[in-house]
C-alpha cells in the first residue's frame, strides 16, 4: 500500500487500485469475474460525486500462436509489408508490425461521430510469449452528469460498469478470436 497526495496504490492478490490526481484505475491480476464488476461498482458508488468524464473498459489478451509462421501471418495480414519492402528493398531489411491500433466509432466515414466513444483494439507482438500476439480493447464511454434525471457522472459511470463490463467483455473475446482466426484463415502471401 503507498499513499501520498500525487497516488495512491493498494493492492491484493486478485486487483490493485491506483489513484492519480485525476484518474482511479482499477485492474484485475487474473481472470474476470463477477465480483471484479461488483468492485468497480461498488467503489464508484461510494463516491457519487466525484467528478467524471470518462471511463474505459478494458480487456487484455495474449494468444500463442502454434509455429513462428503463424505469428508472422498474423502481422502480415493485418499490416501488409508490400509498401515497406518498396520503400526499404535492401535485402538486410525486414519490415513486422509493432503496434497497431484500431479506432471503432459509432459514425459513418466521413462524418463527425456524436460521442467521443470509441473502441480501440490494439494488436502487438506478446512480450510475455514466444510467437505470441498481444491485444488489447478498451471500450472508451465519454461520461457527464445528467440533470435531467439528477444522475451525477460518478452515477453514470457505475451504469455504464453495471450495464455494459460482460457485453464489451464478450465483445473484446470476439474481436481477439476473430483477428487471430481470420488472419490464419487468409491465404499465404
Amino acid at each position: 500500500m503507498m499513499v501520498s497526495h500525487q497516488i495512491s496504490v493498494f493492492e491484493t492478490d486478485w486487483f490493485t487500485i491506483q489513484v492519480l490526481e485525476n484518474q482511479f484505475v482499477l485492474q484485475s491480476k487474473g481472470a474476470l469475474s463477477p465480483a471484479f464488476t461488483d468492485l468497480a461498482a461498488g467503489t464508484l458508488t461510494l463516491l457519487p460525486h466525484t467528478p467524471i468524464t470518462a471511463i474505459g473498459l478494458n480487456y487484455v489478451g495474449h494468444y500463442r500462436l502454434q509455429t513462428e509462421n503463424d505469428y508472422h501471418r498474423v502481422g502480415d495480414v493485418l499490416a501488409p509489408k508490400t509498401i515497406w519492402n518498396e520503400l526499404y528493398p535492401d535485402e538486410n531489411s525486414s519490415a513486422g508490425l509493432s503496434n497497431l491500433t484500431i479506432l471503432i466509432r459509432q459514425t459513418k466515414r466521413g462524418k463527425l461521430p456524436q460521442t467521443g466513444d470509441a473502441k480501440a483494439i490494439t494488436v502487438q507482438p506478446s512480450e510475455r510469449i514466444k510467437f505470441g500476439v498481444l491485444m488489447s480493447y478498451n471500450d472508451h464511454h465519454e461520461v457527464s452528469a445528467n440533470e435531467s434525471n439528477n444522475q451525477t457522472s460518478a452515477e453514470r459511470a457505475v451504469e455504464i460498469v453495471t450495464l455494459d463490463w460482460e457485453s464489451s467483455w464478450k465483445d473484446a473475446l470476439r474481436v481477439f478470436d476473430g483477428v487471430i482466426s481470420k488472419a490464419l484463415a487468409s491465404p499465404e502471401e
